[in-house]
C-alpha cells in the first residue's frame, strides 16, 4: 500500500466515524435530524459506510476531512519551509568558508528529523 493510498484510507476510516457518531447522537436526541431534501441514498451507504442524507451529518463529515486534509497541507509547507531554510542555512556557511562541505538533502533531512 503507498503512502497516498493510506492518508486516504484514514481520512476515510475518520469519515465513516463521524458519520457513526453524529447518527447515534441524532437516535438518542442530542442532534437535530434535518434530512436532506431530495438525496436519497442507498440502505448500503449507511450500512457500509455510514453516510445519511441529513445536513448535520454529512456537514460533520465534511468538516473532519477537510479539518486533516488542511492539517496535512498545512504541515507539509512548514515542513518545505524548513527544508529550504536549513538548505540556504547550509549554503549560506558553505560560501564563508570554501573547506566546508555542503550536505546533501538526505544529510539536511536528518538535520530537520532531529529539531
Amino acid at each position: 500500500m503507498t503512502p497516498d493510498q493510506l492518508r486516504v484510507l484514514i481520512i476515510w476510516v475518520l469519515v465513516v466515524m463521524v458519520g457513526t457518531t453524529v447518527q447515534t447522537m441524532q437516535k438518542v436526541g442530542w442532534v437535530a435530524v434535518t434530512p436532506i431534501e431530495g438525496l436519497e441514498l442507498p440502505y448500503w451507504a449507511g450500512l457500509w459506510l455510514d453516510v445519511y442524507p441529513t445536513w448535520q451529518g454529512i456537514g460533520a463529515q465534511v468538516a473532519a476531512a477537510l479539518f486533516v486534509i488542511g492539517s496535512y497541507v498545512a504541515a507539509e509547507a512548514v515542513r518545505k519551509r524548513r527544508r529550504a531554510r536549513l538548505m540556504m542555512d547550509a549554503s549560506s556557511v558553505a560560501s564563508k568558508s570554501p573547506d566546508v562541505r555542503v550536505p546533501t538533502v538526505d544529510h539536511v533531512a536528518e538535520l530537520a528529523a532531529t529539531r
